[in-house]
């Protein structure tokens, strides 16, 4: 099969050689040199046993422990369901067969946002209106959710928020009644000192008509 114009492929090892070298080349390829069947590389005839134990012995992987051809080792290493991976939500490391499985648990997390006071899934951080809609300006910076590591369920943020919401409620409780008592006293100085008058001007009456 011609491989370009000036060009032909050696049917032994699959190069591509010119024409005018490929007689040549032909001649030393089918002497000399081999493709392996099973892998597809290139060896020298006096090597292939050598190339057959050392690259095609089995080999065990240090993650799985399962025992694979050593020239497929470095493509398994890749994919290997034992493999580690790190866990961009709280950066911790979790077998690839499992991964899935934790993100899905572990970007359902929620974290208070300190801009809206609000707790936002860890999935929806990058996506959180307080976040896209904050006015960015020199200097500033876009409130990030804060987390805290004594709260690490959805449940026990749940728990904190309504604690959060009731110490508001009691709070707002406590001034209204001291609102209400700063407008009591007034009233009752004034009704006291109105009764002092009136006695005040029941004594005068009293001493005019004894006169």
């Amino acid at each position: 099969m011609e491989c370009e114009k000036d060009e032909k492929e050696c049917l032994n090892c699959g190069a591509s050689i010119s024409l005018g070298n490929f007689t040549v080349h032909e001649a030393f390829c089918v002497r000399n040199l081999v493709k392996c069947p099973t892998c597809n590389s290139v060896v020298p005839k006096v090597s292939f046993e050598e190339h057959s134990i050392q690259e095609h012995a089995l080999t065990r992987c240090e993650v799985c422990k399962m025992r694979i051809p050593k020239f497929k080792l470095a493509n398994h290493q890749g994919t290997c369901p034992a493999r580690l991976i790190v866990c961009s939500y709280c950066e911790l490391e979790f077998p690839a067969n499992s991964y899935e499985e934790h993100v899905d648990r572990c970007s359902s997390r929620t974290e208070l946002c300190s801009g809206c006071r609000k707790f936002v899934m860890l999935r929806d951080l990058q996506t959180h209106a307080c976040v896209l809609s904050y006015p960015f300006e020199s200097g500033t910076k876009k409130p990030e959710p804060t987390g805290d590591p004594d709260f690490t369920s959805d449940l026990e943020l749940a728990t904190r928020l309504q604690y959060m919401e009731l110490n508001q409620a009691v709070s707002k409780l406590v001034k209204t009644e001291q609102a209400s008592m700063n407008q009591e006293v007034p009233r009752k100085s004034y009704t006291q000192a109105h009764r002092k008058s009136l006695c005040v001007k029941d004594r005068n009456r009293n001493c005019t008509s004894d006169r």
